[in-house]
């Protein structure tokens, strides 16, 4: 009995955890289909990037200390890492790796700021 209600708790986390990143995806999905189909692959990341500051991306405030900026930043890059949804297909895959590279120049530039 224990073992089921066990188990249970752990497909409920689980189920939460994807939703949730289904949700996120959803919406970079959207934002970049509103985007014009010429520009660059390049162009695309910099303009999505331009619209939020680092703290906005890597949901912290701009004061963080650079403890708080490496503990967003891991906690954001385990929620949208790519390899965490390569079973759900190319298309999931595409848009974690976009959000990585969003979050990953988000950090790069709060550690710039900060030095």
């Amino acid at each position: 009995m224990t073992n089921s209600i066990g188990l249970l708790i752990v497909y409920f986390i689980a189920g939460y955890i994807v939703v949730s990143f289904i949700f996120s995806v959803m919406k970079i999905k959207k934002s970049n289909t509103d985007t014009n189909n010429k520009e660059t692959q390049e162009e695309k990341e910099t303009n999505n990037y331009t619209k939020k500051e680092w703290y906005q991306i890597l949901e912290i405030e701009k004061t963080s200390t650079i403890e708080e900026i490496k503990k967003a930043y891991r906690n954001k890059m385990k929620e949208y890492h790519p390899d965490r949804v390569a079973g759900l297909g190319k298309e999931f895959s595409k848009l974690a790796e976009e959000k990585s590279k969003e979050i990953n120049m988000a950090y790069e530039e709060a550690i710039k700021a900060k030095r």
